[in-house]
């Protein structure tokens, strides 16, 4: 298959993906295509034309509160990158709330 006929196939997709208003995880999963085939395409028909523009993300704030009585100081800081979203871990998050956060991330990536 030559590559203009990949890039035909793959228009009415990139256009199924942007309607959808689902995640890439979740629509890649739904339609049978790798996430990663999905980034790729939409990154080499983000110029074209022809493609609805995207909808606005919709973003969920998560955080933990914790009490602290007095200041602390964190030994270090864990960064873990997801997609294009970076996550900051101080040694204090717990393995349950990292975890909540993580797919969190994941879902919307």
């Amino acid at each position: 298959m030559t590559h203009e006929e990949r890039r035909q196939k793959w228009i009415p997709l990139i256009n199924s993906y942007k309607e959808s208003g689902l995640s890439k995880k979740t629509w890649s999963k739904n339609n049978g295509v790798s996430r990663s085939s999905l980034s790729n395409w939409l990154n080499e028909l983000s110029t074209d034309a022809t493609l609805p523009q995207s909808k606005p993300t919709n973003f969920l704030l998560a955080t933990e509160v914790l009490e602290v009585s007095e200041p602390q100081k964190y030994d270090s800081v864990l960064s873990i990158r997801i997609g294009r979203a970076t996550i900051e871990v101080t040694n204090n998050i717990t393995k349950d709330t990292l975890t909540s956060i993580i797919q969190m991330v994941n879902d919307i990536c």
